[in-house]
């Protein structure tokens, strides 16, 4: 079985900067994240209000802005810039472990050998995983593919997304895994500081899609086996590129290859569209596969064989 107490990154975290009492690391973590978002929606406010103006107006005055209908029927440009704007994420972690906690990068799961080959590993890993669970649905929960209207717009559209989701995953995973998950371990200064910090870190990061539309206890739970998949990910490599590649792409192929909601938000390009015929457990109704059975079933058997599967040799 693996033991994520002896990660090398854990190791290279323990260091005097990261010995903070934990619930002044989880407030910590707030700020950082805090002061990320606000940057990022300063930025991104004009566009959203010259966005709802010209709604309003073409609307007559009568447009519905309930937040959940707002959220599925932003304009892909405006959802493409929120991903991009991801990156200040990445920025703020990075300036913060680096320059405050004096962490290294190796502590922050950046390897430089074989980085790439990592990455597309990880990416490879969430396509496939995301696939199965959408063929699982396909096959018992009620979940009909088509083939969407395609244009050169719509691809170059696709392939924009693909780089944002890049982004997107990268961020969530340097502020979870690479930030939140060593430095918490390091604060508790406890035996099994790697399980719970491995925990307290999932945990937030399903609470953090608390405000997406649907939200179901299923899908939380199934958010909350993600983040820790996710980090069983990083702690048995002992790197952060295949963990941001396989969300990356988990994302991505879920939301504009197959058609998907992405955690209850609805994609407006995609290649195929995918119809639930029913809502059912198993497709996870509105908030999309991430609230259903299918998903639960992928995660549980992706997690086991990183938890029970051999490590080889040269990785340990």
């Amino acid at each position: 079985m693996l033991d994520i107490n002896k990660s090398a990154m854990l190791r290279e975290a323990r260091c005097e900067a990261n010995s903070k009492e934990p619930f002044k690391q989880i407030g910590l973590f707030f700020l950082v994240f805090g002061i990320g978002m606000t940057i990022q929606s300063v930025l991104l406010v004009p566009a959203v209000i010259a966005w709802a103006v010209r709604e309003i107006v073409l609307s007559n005055g009568v447009y519905n802005f309930d937040a959940s209908a707002v959220m599925n029927n932003l304009p892909p440009w405006i959802t493409l810039l929120m991903l991009f704007l991801k990156g200040i994420d990445i920025a703020a972690v990075m300036f913060y472990c680096l320059k405050k906690e004096r962490r290294s990068l190796r502590s922050m799961g950046f390897v430089r050998e074989g980085w790439l080959k990592k990455y597309a590993l990880g990416y490879l890993t969430g396509a496939v995983m995301i696939a199965a669970a959408l063929g699982i649905s396909v096959a018992f929960g009620g979940t009909k593919l088509s083939v969407s209207a395609f244009s050169t717009e719509t691809a170059v559209m696709i392939a924009l997304f693909f780089v944002g989701y890049i982004v997107q995953g990268m961020s969530e995973e340097v502020m979870l895994r690479s930030y939140l998950l060593p430095s918490f371990a390091c604060s508790l200064n406890r035996k099994n500081a790697a399980a719970i910090s491995l925990g307290v870190s999932s945990l937030i990061f399903a609470a953090l899609h608390l405000g997406n539309p649907g939200m179901t206890p299923l899908a939380f739970i199934n958010l909350l086996l993600s983040g820790v998949f996710f980090a069983l990910l990083v702690l048995r490599t002992d790197n952060i590129w295949g963990a941001a590649g396989a969300h990356a792409s988990w994302n991505f192929f879920q939301g504009h290859i197959f058609g998907v909601q992405v955690s209850g938000i609805e994609s407006q390009t995609s290649v195929l569209v995918a119809k639930t015929t029913e809502k059912s457990l198993i497709n996870g109704g509105s908030f999309g596969l991430e609230g259903g059975l299918a998903v639960t079933a992928v995660l549980l058997a992706a997690t086991a064989l990183l938890l029970f599967l051999p490590k080889k040799a040269n990785n340990e």
